[in-house]
């Protein structure tokens, strides 16, 4: 079928082991996959505290598919917010949360970390193939999202590689290394 010829279709592209922190594995991304960019909102950090004392308060994500090359338009979004119980820095509050009218009583009442990736894997369902690889990519995910995500899904009794593999997710693509001469993407043990 057209749908099975875009999962083997078009060249893989190989990724250099050790692009992004030593021992990192390389992976080469198929020729069709279902990218989801995700961002975390993050209530911020005082001096002393590093960044996995921060709470994620919100998590949105787009989903596009990628064949032979080409990304397509966005096929799905994901927005939601997270519940959490740290207070924001004055920083977050005034630069991101009260531009975007969140309130510190919306984060109380908002669903778990672990509802909230749940329900992002759940629409990731919605729109895979079967047996699609999924990738997700985020931007400077690798220092920020990518970590803190993977902590705070273990602290709330998630294993995440686990969780995220039988969702389909062969790698994390993080776009700040692929501006750098040595690429970006790490696979899932």
């Amino acid at each position: 079928s057209a749908a099975a010829d875009d999962l083997t279709a078009g060249e893989a592209v190989p990724l250099p082991a050790g692009c992004c922190a030593p021992g990192d594995e390389a992976v080469e991304l198929p020729g069709g996959f279902l990218l989801v960019t995700f961002d975390l909102e993050l209530t911020g950090r005082v001096s002393g505290e590093s960044i996995f004392d921060d709470q994620i308060f919100g998590l949105g994500a787009s989903i596009f598919r990628a064949s032979r090359g080409n990304l397509g338009s966005v096929i799905k979004k994901f927005d939601s917010l997270v519940r959490a119980t740290k207070a924001m820095t004055p920083w977050v509050h005034e630069n991101i949360a009260a531009p975007a009218n969140i309130t510190a009583g919306q984060l109380l009442a908002a669903p778990p970390l672990e509802d909230v990736v749940g329900g992002l894997l759940d629409t990731i369902a919605t729109v895979r193939r079967a047996n699609e690889p999924v990738v997700l990519g985020t931007h400077n995910g690798f220092a920020v999202d990518w970590p803190v995500l993977y902590w705070s899904m273990l602290r709330k009794g998630l294993e995440p590689y686990d969780t995220l593999k039988a969702a389909g997710v062969v790698g994390v693509l993080d776009a700040l290394y692929l501006f750098k001469p040595t690429g970006g993407a790490v696979g899932l043990p």
